[in-house]
């Protein structure tokens, strides 16, 4: 392509992906919204985490940035401006990750091409639009997840290919992996699968840091186990009365 269609294609999809950020215009609080604002006000940011932590939730990063819901400012520009930060993020993660995974001799137009046309697949085939793109606590979780977890794919080739120095590739990815962790619970299998497949690559390439893989590992395991075996994971179960049947039905 020449430069002038790789402009025309980027105006084009940036059309197609326009109306999702112009429906931030109309966003307004729903449902947790409402309780994490009053909820913090009530105990403070770090209460309120642990609270959560040992009666609701071991979702400890999610109820870190749920803290700081904007509706607890009584904002609702904040509270838009952040979701418009939050798809923005998502679509960086996405570019970043093929920055990463392609030759620098790719242009940097195709390559927010390609960004702009896997963010409208993906977009265009989620299940629900309104929790991913527009709810506040469900943004922060699953949205900001899968963000971070292209961030940290995308870590793993920047250092393969000494873009990325050994120490900062440990702590960077060890951060994320336990944001990504606390986040939800959902993140734990597809982040011990990513890890798995990068200790097997290390290991088939001399074992070219393995040990730094394993460190990793390790600290998805501990952050596993944290989110886990949170007691208010355990305590929210006890609310629910299906639980009881079921427990009762596998005894019998």
């Amino acid at each position: 392509m020449t430069k002038k269609q790789e402009y025309l294609l980027i105006i084009g999809l940036l059309i197609l992906i326009f109306p999702f950020f112009a429906l931030i215009l109309f966003v307004h609080p729903q449902g947790d919204d409402f309780f994490f604002a009053a909820k913090v006000n009530e105990l403070g940011v770090l209460p309120f985490v642990k609270d959560m932590y040992l009666h609701w939730s071991g979702r400890y990063a999610s109820m870190f940035i749920g803290a700081f819901d904007p509706l607890r400012f009584e904002s609702l520009f904040i509270f838009r401006l952040s979701l418009l930060f939050f798809q923005s993020f998502f679509i960086l993660s996405i570019f970043i990750v093929l920055r990463s995974i392609t030759k620098q001799t790719v242009s940097i137009y195709k390559q927010i091409i390609v960004s702009l046309s896997l963010y409208i697949i993906f977009i265009n085939g989620i299940p629900d639009v309104l929790e991913f793109l527009y709810w506040f606590p469900s943004v922060t979780a699953y949205q900001l997840g899968i963000s971070l977890h292209l961030f940290f794919i995308a870590n793993y080739f920047f250092n393969r290919t000494n873009r990325l120095s050994n120490s900062k590739y440990l702590i960077y990815n060890s951060i994320l992996a336990t944001i990504i962790i606390g986040l939800i619970e959902l993140f734990v299998i597809p982040l011990a699968i990513t890890s798995l497949l990068f200790i097997i690559a290390s290991y088939y390439n001399h074992k070219r840091n393995i040990k730094i893989e394993l460190i990793i590992g390790i600290v998805i395991l501990i952050s596993s186990l944290i989110t886990i075996l949170a007691p208010g994971n355990y305590m929210r179960m006890s609310d629910l009365p299906f639980i009881d049947r079921v427990i009762e039905g596998a005894i019998l």
